[in-house]
């Protein structure tokens, strides 16, 4: 009989929030939150904390506004809030925040599925605060630079029709299972109708089987991403998914992304397995069933990803409302396909329509 570990919600699933408009800057006491700069290097609010002693709520809202202080001292506005954990959430153990020269919200959180989590953890945490530093900020993709058409000035990620507003990173760690990782980039359009907005999310998902981070055994099989509207509707938002794609791609095909709505928006990419949308446009959701390649034995033990994309229309409001739910799960089998032994990681989070 199989032995099945579910990781998501309360157990170990990550779950954001991204906030509305920023409200007013309150000066942080607590010791243990550092702004990390040095010399001529960009302002990097960074926390981490033990897996018994977790980054709670209260914690990412006071780093939040540090992080806003700081670049408000460099002549920075920030357009967007940071994000802040929400109940039920992933063991969260790392995080760091900053906005751009453009006042973009750039974040990336690390949680820990077990104690044996926590230094890699920490360490991948180190990284990222040393790249905000350096003002390497990403956009789009995890490991390059997406593939946008229409003139985009890819240091910032805009078009004249499309504004990247929030770019975030989670990362779950759950050894020797796998790493499941969630990057999005989220943008609204500036040529819409004035009764009603125009978003697309561009999200990356990420598996790394143990097999591959941990020389485990345990390797990638199936796995779903959602791009959840209707769980976030309001009377006030009234979404309405307009556009998704891809509808489906083979582990080994080429894929271009279209959301251009006009605005020229596009990417293109080499997925590391196979993808099938088994998306509602009457419900409002995108949602996707990954599959690593059939023909490997008990499951991929390298490392793949896939990237789809999807534009919602929103009423809009007078202050900021979620936007969606992203949540990415992956299931893990042991090398030995004798019954199959599986876990389940997932990762969520819940980015918000930019206020104003």
């Amino acid at each position: 009989m199989d032995r099945r570990t579910v990781l998501t919600g309360g157990v170990g699933g990550l779950t954001a929030m991204i906030a509305g408009c920023l409200g007013e800057s309150e000066p942080t006491t607590d010791a243990s939150q550092s702004t990390v700069r040095s010399g001529g290097e960009w302002p990097v609010v960074k926390r981490t904390r033990s897996f018994d002693t977790p980054l709670a709520r209260s914690d990412l809202t006071k780093m939040r506004r540090a992080a806003r202080e700081a670049v408000e001292a460099e002549g920075v506005e920030p357009v967007v809030t940071d994000p802040v954990v929400g109940a039920g959430g992933s063991t969260v153990v790392g995080r760091a925040v900053t906005f751009d020269e453009t006042g973009r919200l750039h974040h990336y959180t690390v949680g820990a599925n077990a104690p044996r989590d926590v230094d890699t953890a920490h360490q991948r945490l180190d990284a990222v605060a040393s790249g905000f530093q350096a003002k390497a900020f990403r956009v789009g993709r995890a490991s390059s630079t997406p593939a946008l058409a229409g003139g985009v000035d890819v240091t910032t990620g805009e078009t004249d029709e499309w504004r990247i507003y929030d770019h975030g990173r989670l990362d779950e760690l759950a050894a020797p299972h796998g790493i499941v990782t969630v990057e999005y980039a989220v943008g609204q359009f500036q040529r819409g109708p004035t009764d009603r907005n125009a978003y697309v999310v561009d999200s990356v998902c990420g598996v790394e089987p143990g097999q591959s981070a941990y020389e485990s055994g345990w390797r990638g099989t199936t796995g779903t991403i959602r791009h959840d509207y209707e769980m976030a509707a309001t009377q006030t938002t009234n979404p309405e998914l307009h556009h998704l794609e891809p509808t489906s791609h083979a582990e080994d095909e080429p894929v271009t992304v279209d959301m251009s709505l006009g605005g020229n928006l596009r990417w293109s990419y080499d997925p590391g397995f196979g993808l099938r949308s088994k998306s509602s446009y009457a419900e409002n959701y995108a949602e996707w069933a990954t599959q690593f390649h059939p023909d490997a034995l008990c499951g991929q033990k390298d490392p793949g990803q896939t990237e789809p994309g999807s534009v919602v229309w929103i009423a809009p409001s007078a202050g900021t409302e979620t936007l969606l739910e992203l949540r990415h799960g992956q299931t893990f089998q042991r090398r030995s396909c004798l019954p199959s032994k599986t876990a389940r990681v997932t990762n969520e989070v819940r980015p918000a329509t930019k206020a104003g």
